[in-house]
């Protein structure tokens, strides 16, 4: 993750079972917006890590009621989209994304593909590749657990993020 300087999966393992990921896009939201505003006014762009470091401190959960419920509504927006997609694809309710089911939903339409921050699939390639790479990127088991779609999906957010 080069956000923390390694890319040990530790560090995605941890903000993905903290739910750290809204609490990160809601400060890249909130500079990228404060950039687009300063931008348009010809105004010098803050360093991101300025900008992040001071708000984080402002919009603290633990110290502010204002930002804790804010913070509280966009885990859960993010829990509830991604539990719902998950529940969609788990067609044998066995709590796990195998490889069939990821196939089906990618084949069927576009919904995981948007999720994930990818483009519409042309080939049997690209979906045989991209269920590839989804699985890879779990605990190696070979399937996807709730928590893993979560954290493909954060990453996707925040891959977008920094591409704005």
């Amino acid at each position: 993750m080069v956000l923390l300087g390694t890319d040990d999966e530790s560090c995605k393992d941890y903000l993905a079972s903290e739910n750290m990921l809204p609490v990160l896009e809601a400060c890249v939201e909130a500079m990228l917006s404060k950039y687009s505003q300063q931008q348009a006014a010809g105004e010098k762009l803050q360093h991101p890590l300025k900008f992040m470091g001071e708000w984080l401190k402002q919009n603290n959960p633990r110290t502010s009621a204002d930002p804790a419920a804010k913070l509280e509504e966009l885990r859960a927006a993010m829990i509830d989209e991604a539990q719902l997609l998950f529940d969609k694809i788990d067609t044998d309710k066995s709590g796990k994304l195998n490889k069939r089911e990821l196939v089906n939903k990618l084949e069927s339409d576009s919904e995981l593909e948007a999720a994930l921050g990818r483009n519409n699939k042309s080939s049997w390639f690209a979906i045989d590749s991209m269920v590839k790479e989804m699985l890879a990127s779990g605990d190696g088991d070979g399937e996807l657990d709730i928590g893993e779609l979560r954290a493909l999906i954060g990453e996707a957010r925040e891959k977008a993020a920094s591409k704005s």
